[in-house]
């Protein structure tokens, strides 16, 4: 059941006077973009006690909540696959999604599943452009959401100032990953970015990340409190069954890897923080005491020229696969018999969680949350130092020679991803949280929503 509001500029009129560097794609009609109502409803059943004691069942009228993401750019990426779960998983009776991208980049656009979510691109120039921040004022007025999600630094002012123009009434902002760490290098600039940082972030409703590593570097860089983050982890479905023994053998021939050897893999962009090169350097040095060992890359990236020049010169390419980005990522997880992270800074991995759905024992690096992911009382893998080659070869060739190991921490890896990070329970996180907020209920500083 719709309304329309009396008094609004009619959207088409933006639609026409739009900058010309603004598209919408949707995956509905730029006619429903246009047209449709603030005051959307989702309709709920609920029991009535009526005077006479009579008890009936009534419909119950709440707003829809409409919601827009803001992405720098919808590419593959961390940020992008937890978008697209949670505006794919969200109840469509009582969120409206929409995603912005500032940059017309929406290589990953085939992630998003939901036919009722609207995706926009503001056509974001390389560098500062002030502009952006106007036409995403604009595209707020249209779409009218009632909460505005910015994530990271590269759409966090420009979300403060367009939600500001745009009067949209709730702002939360997420960080992920880094918050910057890597490549916000000392200098008066990064002075001015870390303050601004902070005065941005006091202006939002709700500042949140997806691991407690991420919260501590918050409060490092620009001094915003710790205890002011709500936590929500990731989460993701995965089929959990243990799959196709034969599309497992085809998928590791495709690699010349046999049935009884040891595929060791990785998922992630082929950059410089992900740590891929040390990784090659640590399976050459198990090679030379075993020479069942492949390790596979799944992703792309700007080091794939590098680590693909670096693989030619060490003449490894027999057992270094670089296989670029492949969307079915369950199929590779599915052809590995260990799992390895080897970031040198990290939030909390999303990989890690599909690899642990799988049932794959994991050695990771002690950064970010792989700690608290991997270890504790059960653990379901071994952590190791980042940076550090040698003891990675060793961890790799602990859990290769022993079935037992490998089986013990992928049957931990499995428990605790059902227990802990399914797509369910971070979407009733979410739902929690957003429906609060709508409600006026907004949950007060905590550690995990």
């Amino acid at each position: 059941m719709r309304f329309k509001r009396r008094g609004a500029t009619p959207a088409p009129q933006f639609a026409r006077n739009r900058p010309p560097r603004v598209q919408i794609r949707s995956l509905r009609s730029l006619h429903d973009l246009e047209h449709s109502s603030a005051e959307s409803l989702w309709v709920s059943s609920v029991l009535a006690l009526d005077l006479d004691g009579s008890i009936e069942e009534r419909e119950v009228r709440t707003p829809m909540v409409r919601i827009s993401f803001v992405v720098n750019g919808f590419v593959v990426g961390g940020i992008q696959r937890s978008v697209a779960r949670i505006v794919n998983g969200l109840d469509v009776s009582r969120f409206e999604c929409s995603i912005i991208s500032l940059t017309d980049d929406l290589s990953a656009a085939g992630w998003i599943t939901n036919p009722t979510v609207r995706v926009v691109t503001l056509g974001k120039r390389a560098g500062n452009d002030i502009g952006v921040a106007v036409r995403l004022a604009r595209v707020l007025r249209t779409l009218r959401p009632r909460i505005v999600q910015s994530h990271n630094w590269g759409t966090l002012v420009e979300t403060v100032c367009a939600r500001r123009i745009a009067g949209v009434p709730v702002h939360i902002h997420a960080e992920r990953g880094t918050v910057g760490a890597h490549n916000w290098s000392p200098g008066w600039r990064t002075s001015i970015r870390r303050i601004v940082m902070r005065l941005a972030l006091e202006t939002v409703d709700v500042a949140m990340t997806n691991a407690e590593s991420v919260a501590k570097r918050l409060c490092e860089c620009c001094g915003y409190l710790q205890s002011r983050m709500i936590v929500i982890p990731n989460g993701l479905d995965v089929r959990t069954s243990n799959g196709d023994h034969a599309e497992r053998s085809k998928t590791r021939r495709t690699i010349g890897a046999r049935d009884d050897d040891i595929v060791v893999g990785s998922i992630g962009r082929l950059d410089p923080v992900k740590g891929f090169d040390m990784a090659v350097d640590a399976v050459r040095m198990l090679r030379a005491h075993r020479s069942d060992v492949h390790f596979v890359v799944i992703g792309d990236g700007p080091m794939r020229e590098q680590l693909s020049a670096k693989v030619r010169e060490a003449e490894c390419a027999s057992y270094v696969h670089l296989v670029g980005h492949h969307d079915d990522v369950e199929t590779w997880l599915r052809a590995m018999d260990v799992y390895v992270n080897t970031s040198i800074s990290e939030g909390m991995s999303q990989s890690i969680l599909e690899a642990m759905a799988i049932g794959l024992p994991m050695i990771v690096t002690d950064v970010g949350d792989n700690a608290r992911l991997v270890g504790g009382p059960e653990p379901c893998g071994l952590v190791v130092p980042p940076n550090c080659k040698g003891v990675l070869a060793w961890a790799m060739n602990w859990v290769a020679a022993s079935v037992r190991v490998r089986e013990e921490l992928g049957r931990s890896a499995l428990r605790r991803y059902r227990e802990n990070y399914t797509a369910s329970r971070m979407l009733e996180r979410f739902s929690h949280l957003y429906g609060g907020l709508e409600a006026g209920i907004a949950s007060g500083p905590c550690q995990q929503h």
